[in-house]
């Protein structure tokens, strides 16, 4: 990981260009731990498939990667889960897109402030947590859900493998940057093919994670392929339909799931058809791109309303333009 240079400064007098002023009080280590922070981020922009996850690595589970939101419970069972082995992050995950090894990054571990909404750093020692520098490749990648309730209103814990569709569209709001990163979505696929597909886990509390991980699913594969820009095959003509820009994208099972720039949508049935022959042929007029359907999957006698509603969908999620 490159060197990150930052200038911190406590107490009264002047302060330097571009430095950070930290106090000596719980909340502003907490900012101080965030601005180091982004600037690992800032650093690794197009390098490295970043997530937003804690990792730990235990001799029996070996590389977990701990996914979610804000309010999922990633420091706390972070925090639970790697007091077994070594601990590399509690929400920054940093993943070599070619060899899939996590470099550490073992800041303190970050916890709310009963009764307040902001939140405080707590050191590793205090939670005796042993801080590494790097881990192989993923063996477990879990999404948390957390239930708040009781289990009679939320059902039991449990633990699930999640369809790769699924399963990208949720770590992919968990990532920074990753259509910067060459080949990043195909490689955020394969980490997940390397672990036996992704894991939902349904808890109340971070205790009840241990046993859920001791009896994971079965690993599961699913066939996708990385899906590479064509140019138009002719003349693109005023009012065709063409494909909107993209920065990534991936044919899946049940669709086309395209990434451009932060924003990624799972394109099935027939917008995906439609997507398809757009990046193939370019732009079409609208009642060729009827023939090219009925072509692809069959007629259908109601055919053109299908196509014109499929298109003018694409085209509502800003996937396809206008020429």
């Amino acid at each position: 990981m490159p060197d990150v240079e930052l200038t911190f400064v406590t107490g009264e007098g002047p302060v330097p260009p571009g430095a950070t002023v930290v106090a000596p009080s719980p909340t502003e280590t907490y900012a101080l731990s965030g601005a180091i922070t982004r600037a690992v981020l800032t650093s690794l922009i197009g390098r490295r498939i970043l997530l937003h996850a804690g990792t730990i690595d235990t001799p029996r589970l070996g590389v977990v990667v701990l996914v979610g939101p804000s309010g999922a419970g990633k420091s706390t069972a972070t925090a639970r889960l790697g007091a077994e082995g070594a601990y590399l992050s509690d929400e920054l995950t940093i993943i070599d897109p070619d060899t899939f090894e996590v470099t550490g990054y073992p800041k303190p571990v970050s916890r709310s402030i009963p009764g307040s909404r902001a939140k405080r750093d707590v050191s590793l020692p205090s939670l005796h947590l042993m801080p590494a520098c790097a881990g192989g490749s993923p063996d477990l990648i879990v999404l948390l859900h957390r239930d708040r309730g009781n289990g009679s209103e939320n059902g039991p814990p449990g633990l699930e493998r999640m369809p790769l569709a699924s399963a990208l569209l949720r770590l992919i709001g968990q990532t920074s940057s990753l259509n910067r990163v060459p080949g990043g979505l195909a490689a955020l696929a394969r980490v997940i093919d390397s672990a036996g597909g992704a894991l939902r886990a349904r808890y109340h509390e971070a205790s009840e994670l241990a046993d859920l991980l001791d009896h994971a699913p079965a690993p599961i594969s699913e066939w996708w392929a990385e899906v590479e820009a064509c140019r138009p095959s002719h003349d693109v003509q005023p009012r065709d339909l063409m494909l909107a820009p993209f920065d990534q994208a991936l044919a899946l099972e049940t669709g086309v799931l395209v990434l451009a720039r932060r924003e990624a949508g799972l394109l099935e049935g027939l917008l995906g058809v439609i997507w398809e022959l757009l990046r193939v042929h370019g732009g079409l007029s609208l009642d060729l791109l009827q023939d090219l359907v009925a072509e692809e999957i069959g007629p259908h006698p109601d055919a053109a309303r299908h196509v014109r509603s499929a298109a003018d969908r694409l085209i509502s999620g800003g996937w396809v333009i206008r020429a």
